[in-house]
């Protein structure tokens, strides 16, 4: 039997008996030194149905609340016990160091989006070649006029993204303990960010993100979590603990 990795927790911790993994089995865990990973027996990999998914992210959170955890991809299966505690052996050191930094902490994503997404400017190539001194009138200028509109459109949402984001960093200065951000500038989408908080400060965070709205009324901010911190563990080789595709994930 395939043994199906749900996250990484420090070596004391064993889940209770009545906890079960997907389609009700047993869990366990194999440690390794200061570290254990979280299984169960599988005869075969999981299919990424929705119930699966679901029942992997609720353990994984439930994990979290009462433990320090790392979360581990859904669909993560290693052919027996050798190697689960190989795989810890080979990702210990980055392993701990994501447990002391990440350990009992959780993820919130935010997405903020424009109320009135700005018109896109349609940019057609002429026919033919034109030279920059084209008359005013004609294809070709109105071609290299649109260009120009286009590209001062896109840096103009890049700045706005940034200021957003500098705007969302200074509201939640107190409580963040790092973040992951991607400014988008997609459509009405203008930034999309992870942040790593406290549990007992989520609270706070959102009551800070509901003042940065009364402030920037021409943003739609989506604040979605708390999750575990799947956008903060570093990344393979190994255990593979990354975010689940699909799932949730507001970044």
């Amino acid at each position: 039997m395939s043994l199906y990795v749900y996250a990484i927790v420090d070596r004391e911790c064993h889940p209770p008996a009545e906890w079960r993994g997907l389609e009700g089995s047993q869990l366990s865990t194999l440690g390794y030194r200061s570290l254990a990973a979280v299984v169960s027996t599988t005869a075969v990999p999981p299919r990424p149905d929705t119930a699966a998914i679901l029942c992997h992210e609720a353990l994984v959170e439930a994990l979290g609340v009462h433990h320090r955890a790392l979360p581990v991809r859904f669909g993560t299966v290693f052919s027996d016990a050798s190697a689960v505690t190989e795989a810890l052996a080979e990702r210990y050191e980055s392993l701990v160091a994501d447990m002391e930094r990440i350990g009992g902490k959780v993820e919130l994503g935010l997405i903020a989006l424009l109320r009135a997404p700005r018109e896109s400017v349609e940019v057609r190539a002429p026919d033919a070649d034109v030279s920059s001194d084209a008359p005013s009138g004609s294809e070709g200028a109105r071609y290299l006029q649109a260009r120009r509109r286009a590209y001062a459109r896109a840096e103009a949402d890049k700045s706005a993204a940034r200021q957003l984001a500098h705007e969302v960093d200074l509201a939640l200065h107190d409580y963040a303990l790092d973040r992951r951000l991607m400014a988008v500038n997609e459509g009405g989408l203008v930034l999309r960010a992870a942040y790593l908080v406290v549990p007992a400060d989520v609270p706070a965070v959102r009551d800070s993100i509901d003042d940065l709205r009364g402030r920037r009324p021409d943003v739609a901010i989506v604040l979605s979590g708390p999750w575990p911190p799947y956008s903060f563990v570093s990344g393979p080789p190994g255990m593979h603990v990354e975010p689940i595709e699909g799932v949730r994930h507001a970044p």
